[in-house]
C-alpha cells in the first residue's frame, strides 16, 4: 500500500469527550511504524472509560500497511473490551485504504465523528445507572454494556 501525502513520523493524537460515554480520538499526521504506539496507548486508555470510541482519521496524511494493522488491532482490542470502535474520515484516500483492508465490515466508516455520534441510539449515549450500584468506573461501564448489549454478550464480532 502506498503512503498518502507526506510528513513522516509526525502524529498528533487528541481526545474529546462530547458525551458522557463517548470519546473521540482525533488523529492528525502520519500513522506509521514509528508513530502507532502513541495511538494504541491513547485509544487503549479509553477502552475502560467509554462505551463508544470514535477514531477520527479525517486528518490522517499517510496510510501504509502498518497503519492498517494498527487500526485492525484497535478494533480487536475494543471488541474484547466490549467497546464500540467507530472509524471516521472524509478523505477518500484514507477511506479507500481502510475499506480495501476490510475495516468497514463491522461498522460503516462515518464521514466525521459528529456524523457517527448522531447515528448512535439515544440509549447508548446516556444509559443511566440505578441507585445502589458500586461507583467503580469499570463496574459501571460493564453494567451499562450489559444493559445495552445483554448480560455476558459482546457487540457484534470484528472480522
Amino acid at each position: 500500500m502506498k503512503a498518502i501525502g507526506a510528513l513522516p513520523h509526525v502524529l498528533d493524537v487528541r481526545l474529546n469527550a462530547p458525551l458522557c460515554h463517548v470519546v473521540v480520538v482525533w488523529v492528525d499526521g502520519c500513522l506509521s511504524t514509528d508513530t502507532s504506539s502513541a495511538l494504541v496507548e491513547r485509544v487503549g486508555q479509553q477502552l475502560t472509560r467509554a462505551l463508544v470510541v470514535v477514531l477520527d482519521l479525517g486528518h490522517l496524511r499517510s496510510v501504509d500497511e502498518h497503519a492498517i494493522a494498527t487500526v485492525r488491532r484497535l478494533q480487536v482490542q475494543a471488541h474484547a473490551a466490549g467497546v464500540e470502535l467507530h472509524l471516521a474520515t472524509e478523505r477518500a484516500e484514507v477511506r479507500g485504504a481502510l475499506e480495501a483492508a476490510g475495516l468497514h465490515r463491522s461498522r460503516p466508516i462515518g464521514a466525521t465523528a459528529a456524523s457517527v455520534i448522531a447515528l448512535l441510539p439515544r440509549e447508548q449515549l446516556e444509559p443511566t445507572v440505578p441507585a445502589g450500584l458500586p461507583l467503580d468506573a469499570v463496574e459501571v461501564a460493564r453494567w451499562r454494556r450489559d444493559v445495552l448489549v445483554g448480560p455476558g454478550r459482546r457487540p457484534s464480532p470484528v472480522s
